[in-house]
């Protein structure tokens, strides 16, 4: 079955089963006049805490409705559209479970879910498979980390400082700083400082002693 490079955008939310809504667009394979197409496919969903109407996302979408895929790109909970707050990894795992399971019983669906994802988007596919969902089928897991104990978060128990970076970068774009114009000029301003910061803690000469 050949697939047309035309697609159908469905822009809806997924109630979590806290009671969260978590916008979502869904992009179908779709007719020459853009109507989606009748039947069951296979569904890839991509989770991510970095705006799902980005054009990047949007070029995803294309790609995987004309080779029969249905794609599902959803805004995790507390970042751009989606309710709730958001706390670093805390949710993401019964969040993306009840993603997976209700994508499983929509009438576009076949069954069988696949995740994909890089960096925070990898570690949301982790979390949800721990939650082990019966639809879950196929994992794409890029760049992500498997321990933040270790690696990636906290390096044998030390913080990485890389992710004071992140904070403060994607704290300016947070529901909270969006609202309040000071909050994000403040953040918008310590995320320039923050080279000068850095540059100031109190580096020393590290040992390989043990």
């Amino acid at each position: 079955m050949s697939f047309m490079s035309t697609f159908n955008i469905t822009s809806t939310t997924h109630l979590t089963r806290d009671g969260i809504r978590l916008a979502t667009d869904v992009y179908r394979p779709a007719q020459v006049d853009g109507s989606p197409l009748t039947g069951n496919f296979p569904i890839v969903l991509l989770r991510t805490p970095y705006d799902r109407k980005n054009t990047r996302y949007r070029a995803a979408g294309k790609y995987w409705a004309a080779n029969g895929y249905v794609f599902v790109v959803q805004d995790c909970r507390g970042r751009f559209d989606s309710e709730g707050k958001f706390v670093l990894l805390a949710n993401e795992g019964p969040d993306g479970y009840d993603a997976i399971e209700w994508l499983a019983e929509q009438s576009y669906s076949n069954g069988k879910i696949g995740t994909y994802g890089t960096s925070y988007s990898a570690w949301v596919q982790n979390a949800a498979a721990l939650e082990r969902p019966k639809a879950l089928s196929a994992m794409w897991v890029t760049q992500g980390a498997s321990n933040g104990a270790t690696s990636s978060l906290r390096h044998n128990g030390v913080m990485e400082l890389r992710w004071l970076t992140w904070a403060v970068t994607h704290g300016a774009v947070s529901p909270e700083a969006v609202r309040d114009s000071k909050l994000q000029e403040e953040l918008y301003q310590n995320g320039i400082d923050m080279y000068d910061w850095l540059r100031r803690l109190p580096w020393g000469t590290g040992s390989d002693e043990t």
